[in-house]
């Protein structure tokens, strides 16, 4: 019975383990090669004109616009003009507009130099950015300096009332996009996080595609749970059986190995068959 019981346990130490492996290196490899892997990929859209190579860009009932507010909750990207790949139209209409990945963006030293690991956000100049100091929406993080004597000098007139005219610097620096909320100032509180959260979920909303995206990495990610979680519990539940089986009627060995090898095969082919289907989920 001892004996019975340790091919038991091993089994179902075994069949954990195996679970675990499968889970973990299939959520690496949707991390690694979907959504998340930071790729300079970018889409045509109709820019305001005027717009240049570099300017940042906000949604709006209108469209899409030139940021003109700091830390504006609706970034929707930044303009390039030769990115690595591009979705471009027929017509050859409308500019390339990044999302993700590296790119060069137009900044000015508005809210002072910005240094290596500052994080860049919209600003009152519109479609350039700066450093931000409070905490807000960014475009994402500096990977490289720009301070009070880099690129050109230009004068900044605030509006009346709001502060003096300045000189102030402008230029390009790359930038590491990753357009979110950021806590900068204040400590994180639960009612913080979900006006965040509110945020970013009707801003993604206005903007269907990446909504739609978004439902699709969802349901990817609860297919693969699904299938893993059918087909644990079905191993967990026969090949214990199928080792008391064999401790009672030894004489029928091959046939339990038999079943037990034929369950094992099963599970895996659930677990394969969510691979499938999430992967489906994320080609369509």
């Amino acid at each position: 019975m001892g004996f019975v019981l340790g091919i038991k346990y091993y089994v179902l130490s075994m069949s954990a383990k195996l679970f675990l492996f499968f889970l973990l290196t299939t959520f690496y490899l949707i991390l690694t090669t979907s959504a998340f892997a930071q790729l300079e990929v970018a889409e045509t859209f109709d820019v305001p004109p005027g717009s240049v190579d570099g300017d940042i860009l906000s949604y709006s009932e209108k469209g899409i616009v030139l940021s003109s507010k700091e830390n504006d909750e609706k970034i929707f990207g930044v303009i390039e003009a030769e990115p690595l790949v591009a979705y471009r139209r027929q017509d050859n209409t409308g500019m390339p507009v990044v999302r993700s990945g590296t790119v060069d963006v137009n900044v000015t030293t508005i809210n002072g130099a910005v240094k290596t690991g500052d994080l860049v956000t919209s600003s009152v100049i519109p479609g350039k950015g700066e450093r931000s100091k409070i905490s807000g929406y960014i475009v994402g993080v500096a990977m490289e300096d720009f301070s009070e004597a880099d690129g050109q000098e230009i004068d900044y007139n605030p509006p009346t009332g709001t502060g003096q005219s300045k000189k102030i610097r402008t230029g390009k620096i790359n930038v590491a996009l990753k357009i979110e909320y950021s806590e900068i100032t204040t400590a994180r509180s639960a009612n913080r996080l979900f006006d965040a959260i509110n945020a970013a979920f009707f801003r993604n909303i206005q903007d269907p595609e990446r909504f739609v995206n978004i439902i699709r990495y969802l349901l990817a990610g609860l297919a693969i749970v699904i299938s893993f979680i059918i087909g644990f519990f079905t191993l967990a539940r026969t090949i214990p059986k199928g080792i008391e089986a064999l401790g009672r009627n030894p004489l029928a060995k091959n046939t339990i190995q038999f079943g037990i090898i034929l369950n094992i095969i099963f599970t895996l082919g659930i677990a394969l068959a969510g691979i499938v289907a999430a992967i489906i989920l994320l080609r369509f």
